[in-house]
């Protein structure tokens, strides 16, 4: 046995409306332990309950495990083309603002905590877009993100596309504005957050909705005079300093989108750096993809071997009969497997391995030890100890109420790991209820307590998120080290 807490419990919350962020409503948890034992919590900032289209933006606050304090409240990112004050009506979105959503933390060796966000131009949102059109256009064999000065929401008309400027020498030029036809440079270029400038001199448009304000002119907007695609992109960004401050943002992957896919999103939570064997190194984030809702939905992981500089694509993983596999997590296996459990629209929780370090998986699987709710995030962690002298990992999710489906009865189990000759088996042997409301959730670990960020219904705000820890010793645990 092995209980040493060396400090206590921590009770105190990340997301209050007491004044930690200018929000109406908190959605979407990430939780992630960092290299020295800090905890990181990151949020959407929502003007209501609403997805994209929205006014959205991402926090961030960081939990010192020394102290059990929450740190300064960051925003990591947020468009400027829609008044921040944060509205009171639930059901009433700013479709007209461009916005962020959905971030997916994860840290490497060397303290790095990369982030990816979908981050999408007004009146864009998941599953609109992208099925004739993927927003990117080639030059030779380069791909370049593709701009119009037309409409938008056309598949066609696209003549301009933003080329990164080895040559920088200001803040403006970043990004040149070239002609597709002919590659020529234009009189406009874009800094590194994709605003716009034409001669050298910053664009403005008025922010919404009372147009008093000027607010830099960027592509993702309604009223640039040069915009994406309507449809959505994946932003990554990363942090040296424990999310006080964060890098220019990069958009990648929109290349590997297929005509067809309307779905391109990634997913919320957390994701992967392997630690050994071949891959060791690799970060991955999960990502799902697909048709317009009337085809079948699945996941694929985008991957980097270089520290976060160029993307790949992994293989969509085959779903067989289930109707769709969308918002899923990695857990890395003692042996270097990665394992991903996977939203599903069953009566169980998903999941497929990967040995190749999550270019392929198996087939998706039902779990059915891990009976769930439907249609709902889950999260996983492989556990930094052994328990019954196994190593382990823990899941969280909505277990639900049946018939319905309904997000309640929340549940946190932990698995012991058999190697067989087929692969890693699970026993879901502990676990820990949280009874009523409980939705999205994302776990990690501070000392040795198990540590949750989840949603939950709440007066007033629709939604909010509770931070909570868990000592071993709650889930009947008496044999860990």
């Amino acid at each position: 046995m092995l209980f040493n807490h060396k400090n206590k419990a921590v009770t105190a919350q990340p997301f209050t409306y007491n004044g930690d962020f200018d929000v109406f409503t908190y959605r979407i948890p990430c939780l992630l332990t960092l290299n020295d034992g800090d905890v990181m919590a990151v949020t959407d900032l929502r003007v209501n309950i609403l997805d994209s289209p929205n006014n959205i933006e991402i926090g961030v606050r960081v939990l010192d495990s020394k102290t059990g304090e929450w740190g300064a409240s960051v925003v990591a990112h947020q468009f400027n083309d829609y008044d921040q004050q944060f509205g009171t009506n639930t059901y009433n979105p700013a479709k007209d603002s461009a916005s962020f959503i959905d971030a997916a933390i994860t840290q490497t060796a060397d303290g790095r905590i990369f982030m990816l966000v979908d981050a999408m131009p007004a009146n864009a949102g998941g599953g609109i877009g992208g099925k004739d059109f993927n927003g990117t256009v080639k030059n030779g064999d380069t791909v370049y993100y593709a701009l119009t000065m037309g409409d938008n929401t056309l598949a066609t008309g696209y003549d301009y596309y933003m080329y990164p400027n080895p040559n920088s020498t200001a803040e403006h030029d970043k990004y040149i504005v070239k002609r597709v036809s002919d590659s020529s440079d234009t009189a406009y270029t874009l800094d590194a957050h994709f605003n716009v400038y034409q001669n050298g001199v910053a664009l403005t448009v008025k922010q919404k909705p009372k147009l008093e304000i000027d607010v830099p002119m960027n592509i993702f907007y309604s009223a640039s005079v040069l915009k994406l695609h309507r449809t959505s992109y994946f932003y990554l960004s990363y942090s040296d300093d424990k999310g006080k401050t964060w890098s220019d943002p990069m958009l990648i992957g929109s290349e590997y989108r297929k005509i067809g896919e309307t779905v391109f999103n990634k997913a919320p939570g957390v994701g992967l750096v392997i630690q050994k064997g071949e891959y060791a190194g690799r970060i991955l984030f999960p990502l799902y993809r697909g048709g317009d809702f009337s085809n079948s939905i699945s996941v694929s992981c985008l991957y980097s071997d270089d520290n976060g500089s160029i993307w790949q694509m992994g293989e969509t993983i085959p779903i067989g009969t289930f109707p769709n596999a969308t918002e899923a997590q990695l857990v890395e296996l003692p042996d270097g497997t990665l394992r991903i459990y996977s939203r599903g629209q069953g009566d169980y929780i998903l999941y497929a391995d990967s040995t190749d370090g999550g270019m392929t998986f198996g087939e998706m699987r039902e779990d059915t030890a891990l009976p769930y709710c439907r249609d709902c995030m889950v999260s996983v962690l492989a556990l930094p100890w052994k328990i019954d002298g196994k190593d382990a990992i823990a899941i969280s999710y909505p277990e639900g109420n049946k018939p319905g489906g309904k997000r309640a009865n929340g549940v946190i189990k932990i698995g012991l790991l058999d190697k067989t000759d087929s692969g890693y088996e699970v026993e879901w042997k502990y676990s820990y209820s949280i009874g009523g409301s409980y939705s999205y959730s994302c776990l990690a670990t501070n000392g040795q307590r198990i540590a949750v960020l989840y949603e939950r219904d709440a007066a007033v705000h629709t939604n909010e998120l509770v931070y909570l820890e868990l000592p071993l010793e709650a889930f009947g645990i008496i044999d860990v080290n």
